[in-house]
């Protein structure tokens, strides 16, 4: 069976006001998508569900409320790329990856 490789992306926020990472996380999720991925994204904030930075056109997948709820809603997935991991949200998203046995990326964004 051929089946597309399932990615969700965390970002702390995808508001302007966030700066760099809300335009370049929201960029790589999706250019991802572009390249043939299946690409959720989520944020602790629900700034995702609104983002301007991610044309409404775009197959990549907005998820919201809870990290749990947010999976729930994208499915089963390959990977979780988390960016960043000082904040409580990435603790969380870490554990509940771990517990799943997802493999988790991190970018560290600027640390």
């Amino acid at each position: 069976m051929n089946r597309r490789l399932k990615i969700l992306i965390v970002g702390t926020s995808f508001s302007p006001a966030y700066g760099g990472p809300a335009r370049s996380v929201s960029k790589l999720a999706v250019e991802i998508e572009k390249a043939g991925l299946k690409v959720g994204v989520w944020s602790p904030d629900g700034s995702v569900l609104g983002t301007q930075f991610i044309p409404p056109y775009s197959g990549v997948k907005r998820l919201g409320g809870a990290f749990n709820n947010a999976l729930e809603q994208f499915g089963a997935c390959d990977l979780v790329h988390d960016n960043g991991v000082w904040l409580r949200h990435n603790h969380e998203v870490a554990k509940v990856a771990s517990r799943l046995n997802i493999p988790r990326v991190v970018s560290t964004r600027g640390m």
